[in-house]
């Protein structure tokens, strides 16, 4: 059973480092939805999150 299943999560800063990993890693250990923040709208779609949806998650 995966530790943060069906949980829902919000991370503040998503776009690189610490909390791109963060993300990843709550995405990968079952949250039911990842919400990812950043400042704008193109330095998030510009990330690796462009994909983020295979995660069932929210870009804000």
């Amino acid at each position: 059973m995966k530790k943060f299943n069906g949980r829902v999560v919000l991370i503040i800063g998503t776009v690189s480092g610490i909390g791109k990993q963060v993300a990843i890693d709550f995405a990968n250990n079952g949250a039911r939805a990842v919400i990812f923040v950043a400042r704008s709208e193109r330095s998030l779609r510009g990330s690796k999150f462009s994909s983020a949806g295979n995660y069932g998650s929210l870009l804000f």
